[in-house]
């Protein structure tokens, strides 16, 4: 059986979706050689919320593990410079793939404009550490607890530390598959999907390259496209939390399904099909180290 026709359609329906209201080092490049410590590790960041917004999700860059994780964001001890009051925390299973991964909170967390904040991260020993690499901005202050909360180590500042995460505002959960380092790559013209928001790119023929990365140059691989259907937020989710967007009773795969091709990196010009008014693809990576047994993409469109 072929992978396209194994895909089940779990779920087609409509929800209030969440979106990103702050970011910091949101891009996709992180720091493959760095990898969090503990048990019982809390790791706080300092922030300063830049609006009047309402969190009801926290996200980090991680992989690499297995195990429950938790994100949350704290209040600010400004005489001790450290975090104070947990005002909501979610909690969720990672994923050993590196990729955005976070938890709904247990309640809707209102940030003031101007105020200090630390979003305080509950990570797996040995796990992908969510940073950014040497140079990125912002590099926050940041503080380890092994005792719940209760103190502090720190503070620290270092310029290899650049820490990544997101907030969001709303309700939902991610309906769009992002970028997956270094397991599964795809852009056209640098474009990224957020999670809540799909990679569309726009322009003409033939437009920038197309560039897919697979670790170690071993697994074997092949690519969902189609023509003049559009993404599909949350098509089909698997059972690891991957996102399928491409239509895949639309879809064909360029190798028909093969699986008999390995590449370390692929760059070609890019540019629609004749008559069509819209490419979309998303790349497939077989890789038995993944709990799916599989690895995906972004869905990238260009139109």
């Amino acid at each position: 059986m072929s992978l396209r026709t194994s895909f089940v359609i779990l779920c087609l329906c409509a929800a209030v979706l969440g979106q990103p209201c702050h970011a910091e080092n949101d891009g996709p490049t992180y720091n493959d050689g760095v990898s969090m410590g503990g048990p019982n590790l809390l790791l706080g960041v300092k922030f300063t919320s830049p609006a009047n917004i309402v969190v009801t999700r926290v996200e980090v860059f991680t992989g690499e593990g297995a195990g429950m994780n938790s994100a949350g964001i704290w209040s600010h001890d400004s005489a001790g410079n450290q975090p104070a009051v947990d005002l909501g925390t979610g909690i969720w299973s990672m994923s050993t793939s590196n990729s955005w991964q976070g938890g709904n909170l247990s309640g809707a967390v209102s940030l003031v404009s101007g105020t200090t904040y630390w979003m305080v991260w509950g990570p797996q020993n040995g796990s992908q550490c969510s940073v950014d690499q040497p140079g990125a901005t912002p590099v926050q202050q940041y503080r380890g607890s092994f005792s719940g909360g209760a103190s502090w180590n720190g503070p620290f500042q270092f310029s290899d530390r650049p820490w990544k995460f997101r907030l969001v505002c709303g309700s939902g959960p991610a309906v769009y598959q992002t970028n997956q380092l270094p397991c599964a790559y795809l852009d056209i013209g640098g474009v990224l999907a957020s999670g809540y928001a799909p990679a569309v790119t726009t322009g003409s023929p033939p437009l920038g390259s197309w560039f897919a990365t697979v670790a170690g140059n071993t697994y074997p691989w092949d690519v969902v496209w189609s023509v003049n259907a559009g993404l599909i937020p949350a098509y089909w989710t698997s059972p690891g939390g991957q996102i399928v967007n491409v239509d895949l009773g639309q879809a064909s795969f360029i190798f028909g399904a093969s699986f008999t091709n390995a590449l370390s990196m692929l760059a070609v010009p890019i540019g629609l099909p004749p008559g069509a008014t819209s490419f979309e693809a998303q790349l497939v990576v077989i890789d038995p180290t993944q709990a799916d047994g599989f690895c995906l993409s972004q869905a990238v469109m260009l139109n």
